[in-house]
């Protein structure tokens, strides 16, 4: 019998899971100075704010910290983009994994070369 929906979804959420860290960080651009930082937490929908982010940052300073703070983590940036998919669509989507085409570096190198 195939599995429902539901138990696929339940499936590729705990598979994704597996391959995530707790926590990461992430840099919004678009937010206001102060709010630019966020922490993602693996399995949660939504982002945290957080106190890293100074009102004197640039945007090249905040972004410059988060990936220091994902290095100091060891979180790679294929990782951050999942946990970004997943805290926006959920953590059950297939970019939600890790291993997605989409969130492997060649994959971006390319697509900013695009652009």
């Amino acid at each position: 019998m195939p599995l429902s929906r539901i138990e696929q979804d339940h499936a590729a959420y705990a598979n994704n899971l597996k391959k995530l860290p707790g926590l990461c960080y992430h840099f919004r651009q678009m937010m206001p100075r102060g709010k630019r930082i966020a922490a993602i937490r693996a399995g949660e929908r939504g982002f945290y704010e957080t106190t890293h982010d100074q009102k004197e940052y640039t945007d090249t300073d905040a972004a410059q910290l988060v990936i220091f703070m994902n290095d100091r983590l060891q979180v790679a940036s294929h990782v951050q983009r999942a946990m970004v998919a997943g805290a926006l669509f959920g953590f059950h989507v297939p970019s939600a994994d890790p291993d997605h085409p989409h969130n492997q570096d060649a994959f971006n190198a390319l697509s900013t070369e695009v652009a």
